[in-house]
């Protein structure tokens, strides 16, 4: 999907992969946070928090690094919407329009 949009696209390309990396972290941070609050009640001790935080850090943030960085915005534009991580709206119709983004 390689393409040589506008500047205005590129621009707005790059904005919505920030946007999409936000949310999917953020989707990402709040299952480690209910790890963090099982171990607050007693129900998993210290060491399976450990794990749980290894494990993030180890697979789910190097993940989402990976592929926020290797990808085209355009790509990831479509892959975040088509999972929901952004709205069809959020996509201005211009920017839809130049990544044939189509729902």
């Amino acid at each position: 999907m390689t393409h040589n949009y506008p500047k205005p696209i590129r621009k707005k390309l790059q904005e919505l992969v920030g946007l999409a990396h936000e949310h999917e972290l953020s989707s990402a941070l709040e299952t480690l946070d209910r790890h963090f609050a099982q171990w607050r009640r007693q129900e998993i001790d210290c060491f399976e928090l450990n794990d749980q935080i290894h494990s993030f850090h180890q697979k789910i943030s190097c993940e989402l690094w990976k592929s926020y960085s290797s990808m085209e915005d355009d790509f990831l534009v479509c892959r975040a919407v088509k999972l929901g991580f952004l709205s069809r709206e959020e996509v201005p119709e211009k920017v839809a329009e130049a990544i044939n983004l189509l729902l």
